[in-house]
């Protein structure tokens, strides 16, 4: 049987420019599960306020932390995370797919099922369940597999926050950086 595993993370504009950001931030927000609003109240919001000003304002702050080789930070993190995996479970295609920018759920998941994929695990790449975050992951792989006759066994992770490796990740993590913030704070001391 052929296994697959898809990490979905939330999209990143194609480039931290005005005009990227924009068509990003239309995707984003215009989904329903991430702004709960009456439709025609929040189409004005987003159209006439939002998209018109916003756009070069978060452009600016995506140019901080872009990187001329990596590109977007949350791109860059997402494609090592599937690698890695990949190279944790060699006999399963793992591949990794964005919400609102490429590439899409459901190109991803077109591609896994034409290399035949019979078995696919679904991490959404947040720890805990939220209507803003995984409910669009279970919406577009749902929709994807709504019209096809060949649907796989599908297993669909809705959080992971309580997963003892996780928790030890993130207390390990924590730890070592109170650490460092120990030791700046010493080296700072020292200085005056």
């Amino acid at each position: 049987m052929k296994k697959g595993i898809l990490l979905v993370n939330l999209g990143t504009p194609e480039q931290p420019k005005a005009g990227p950001v924009r068509r990003y931030l239309r995707k984003f927000l215009g989904d329903r599960r991430v702004i709960d609003m009456p439709l025609v109240p929040w189409w004005l919001i987003l159209n006439l306020m939002i998209l018109p000003t916003r756009p070069k304002h978060s452009a600016e702050l995506y140019q901080k932390i872009w990187s001329d080789e990596k590109g977007s930070p949350l791109l860059y993190y997402t494609q090592r995370q599937a690698t890695q995996l990949q190279e944790k479970f060699p006999d399963q295609m793992v591949r990794y797919a964005m919400c609102y920018s490429k590439p899409f759920v459901p190109d991803i998941l077109s591609e896994m099922m034409a290399l035949g994929m019979e078995e696919l695990t679904v991490i959404p790449m947040y720890p805990q369940y939220s209507q803003t975050t995984v409910a669009p992951v279970f919406d577009q792989v749902s929709d994807y597999f709504k019209d096809k006759a060949n649907i796989p066994q599908i297993y669909f992770q809705q959080s992971f926050y309580r997963e003892p490796l996780y928790i030890k990740y993130m207390a390990d993590q924590i730890k070592l950086l109170a650490k460092q913030f120990s030791e700046f704070l010493k080296v700072k001391s020292v200085d005056h």
